[in-house]
């Protein structure tokens, strides 16, 4: 199911953050530094880095790195790395088999929105997210202003 939650919300802060300097980034320093729980931050790193979006550095010095630009990374991309699915309902994901689908009177409008769903997500990169400073630097997370009140958070 299709939300904007907690999870997500770290992804983006942690994935934002690593755009800032092409380093390696411990767990630990981006839990402490944005006060986010160590196993939930964790958790959400290793979804991000199994599907790629940031690589894993084994070893005292180890970390996490970014493995692309956030010009080049999609907000559809975040939400399917930490949900497994972008659907706004479950059936269309085929998440679950739906009891009503031989007879459902909606289906065609949910596929629509799912479409739109899927094309908007897919435009909104992270740097839709960022704010530039003078210096041209990132200087902080900030929520898109299309997304603000249109996705509800169950975290």
């Amino acid at each position: 199911m299709l939300r904007i939650n907690k999870d997500v919300e770290h992804a983006l802060i942690s994935l934002v953050e690593m755009s800032r300097e092409k380093r390696i980034y411990s767990a630990r320093e981006l839990s402490d530094h944005f006060q986010i729980p160590f196993e939930i931050l964790s958790k959400t790193l290793q979804r991000l880095a199994g599907r790629e979006l940031i690589a894993s550095i084994q070893g005292p010095r180890g970390g996490y790195i970014l493995k692309r630009s956030i010009s080049d990374i999609t907000l559809y991309e975040v939400l399917n790395a930490i949900h497994d699915s972008v659907s706004v309902v479950p059936c269309i994901g085929g998440s679950m088999i739906c009891r009503q689908e031989e007879n459902c009177n909606i289906k065609e409008g949910i596929e629509k929105v799912q479409s739109e769903f899927d094309r908007y997500f897919h435009s909104l990169t992270l740097e839709s997210f960022v704010k530039i400073d003078e210096h041209g630097k990132n200087s902080q997370v900030r929520i898109h202003d299309d997304l603000k009140g249109t996705i509800g958070e169950n975290n």
